[in-house]
């Protein structure tokens, strides 16, 4: 979409939505954005429970452009942040990560505009350079189990103020949520049939996806409790550090599916059956990877009865 085209759209949904403001308070004003005939593709309407979005600035979203996956390469010495177009395995170098910084858990937050990282080494939560590829420290990580591994971070689409991170011991896997403000995991529970959840991704409509490679399958997670359910296997034997995350604007869930001996492919996974269908054979990389596209929704922020005071721009591109 053109920027101008993108500006006029944000305009066009706050005026008609300030227009009907007296029926939409009759129904719920989240019960009223749906409604509107300017709303986008189902989903993404929907209103967040957050705080008050008068509280702090109105958000943006991330640069109109060419979707991008981010990719920390672990296998590199040093690993090396690169860039490459969603679906493909073209890097174009980014720079290094410093020695010793271990990330292996990576994503953007909704708006697609910062991408969070965890550092295993020093358990700590920072952010990686988009000009640099260096990781940012923000100060200590705590509430990670110990014994444990972080091995993946996603920001939740119903929530923008918080994230789910998955951790393993190698024999339990467990899901935490995030407070990226406060910097700390508070368990949510087990994840039940998973001994080795490499990595989490999260569709738009928040379901929590994790990929086992002890039983190379996919299984889905309850976000209140922790529980596994069975999606089935990937068809595919990784081993090893690697990455998973959804294009939020196709709903296509990639993973980079590492097999040991640096050969990285990049798939997508079938959310009924959990298979892996290649899309391109990567070598030498063993790859975390996340990509920058916003999640499609008009009101990132969520909003109470009556509050037109601040409109969201993060608008579906």
């Amino acid at each position: 979409m053109h920027q101008t085209a993108l500006r006029t759209s944000v305009v066009a949904v706050s005026l008609l939505l300030a227009g009907a403001m007296g029926a939409a308070a009759a129904e719920g004003f989240c019960a009223g954005a749906a409604d509107s005939v300017l709303a986008e593709p189902a989903g993404s309407t929907r209103c967040l429970r957050g705080a008050n979005p008068l509280d702090r600035a109105p958000l943006t979203a991330a640069p109109l452009g060419p979707a991008l996956s981010w990719i920390v390469d672990l296998r590199a010495t040093p690993d090396q942040v690169s860039t490459a177009p969603v679906g493909t395995l073209t890097l174009t170098p980014v720079g290094p990560v410093a020695a010793g910084v271990n990330l292996y858990a990576t994503d953007f937050d909704n708006r697609a505009r910062t991408l969070y990282a965890i550092d295993n080494f020093g358990a700590t939560l920072g952010t990686i350079d988009l000009a640099t590829g260096a990781y940012v420290s923000d100060g200590a990580l705590t509430g990670i189990p110990a014994g444990h591994t972080v091995t993946g971070l996603k920001f939740d689409p119903l929530d923008s103020d918080k994230a789910f991170v998955v951790t393993t011991s190698g024999t339990v896997s467990q899901l935490h949520r995030l407070d990226p403000v406060a910097r700390t995991l508070t368990l949510v529970g087990e994840i039940t049939g998973s001994a080795l959840a490499i990595d989490l991704a999260i569709a738009n409509d928040g379901t929590i996806y994790v990929h086992d490679i002890g039983i190379d399958s996919i299984l889905t997670v309850d976000r209140t409790a922790g529980a596994g359910t069975l999606v089935g296997p990937t068809g595919v034997n990784t081993n090893f550090a690697q990455g998973m995350d959804f294009d939020a604007a196709a709903g296509t869930l990639y993973a980079w599916m590492y097999l040991g001996g640096g050969v990285n492919n990049l798939s997508t996974i079938d959310l009924t059956t959990g298979a892996a269908s290649l899309v391109v054979n990567g070598n030498n990389t063993e790859i975390e990877g996340s990509i920058q596209v916003p999640v499609p929704f008009i009101f990132l922020d969520g909003f109470e009865s009556g509050d037109t005071g601040r409109w969201s721009a993060a608008v579906a591109l």
